[in-house]
């Protein structure tokens, strides 16, 4: 059972403002996120996920609220201070990868590790995410499937607390999307890290901890897991 509070918010709210329209992404929010744990934040489109992944990642500031990381309330950071609280806490997992084209997987991975105060070692980390055969290949050079483990073991490589992975299989098919999911369940069995998926696959939501459900920028249901299902069990 993961019961310690690793990051948290209390009341986060959001709005964008385009023209003369006010847009809500983000309705008075609170959530708890715990060590170890593997959270599915789960919703429609616009149902407010992606921005508040970007909040607790401190790539967006909310506009109401607070954010604590082990106890410590980051909602009043310097760009400076969220600089290091992304580089050294956070990793990030993007549906479109992110690699640079021009480097090596290897080096997209060193690359990540050049920013950290603790990195771990190239060679663990492919190995983490089955990927030691394809450390010399470019991105154009893998598959769908193969590029996010390489976005994983760039994200993991720098040694943060939390993994925060937006849509990790929506780019990819079942069977890799699959492979992915095993990725990060083995990845967090193995080295304890935090991760929180954000996704509009319910199926996704049966390797989780726990799942929160989210609709019109607030969250509306919370579901523990007790036994989760092995990513190779689920379907969609």
């Amino acid at each position: 059972m993961h019961t310690s509070k690793l990051l948290w918010a209390e009341g986060i709210s959001k709005i964008y403002t385009i023209g003369q329209i006010q847009c809500t992404a983000l309705r008075k929010t609170d959530l708890e996120i715990r060590k170890g744990e593997i959270l599915c934040i789960l919703g429609p489109s616009g149902s407010g996920k992606s921005t508040l992944l970007n909040i607790l990642g401190g790539m967006s500031l909310s506009d109401t609220g607070k954010i604590f990381f082990q106890g410590q309330d980051i909602s009043s950071y310097t760009a400076n201070q969220m600089a290091l609280y992304r580089r050294n806490k956070i990793g990030f997992v993007f549906q479109s990868y992110n690699l640079i084209p021009s480097l090596t997987a290897k080096e997209n991975i060193e690359l990540a590790r050049q920013i950290s105060s603790k990195p771990l070692d190239v060679s663990q980390v492919l190995e983490w995410v089955n990927m030691q055969s394809k450390t010399e290949h470019f991105p154009m050079q893998l598959s769908g499937g193969e590029q996010q483990r390489i976005a994983i073991a760039r994200a993991i490589a720098k040694n943060p607390e939390i993994l925060l992975c937006d849509e990790p299989t929506g780019a990819l098919d079942y069977e890799t999307g699959k492979l992915v999911l095993q990725t990060l369940v083995e990845i967090n069995q193995k080295t304890n890290k935090t991760c929180v998926i954000i996704t509009h696959n319910t199926a996704v939501s049966q390797i989780a901890h726990r799942t929160i459900f989210m609709r019109s920028g607030q969250i509306y249901e919370e579901r523990l897991n007790e036994c989760p299902a092995l990513p190779s069990e689920i379907q969609w």
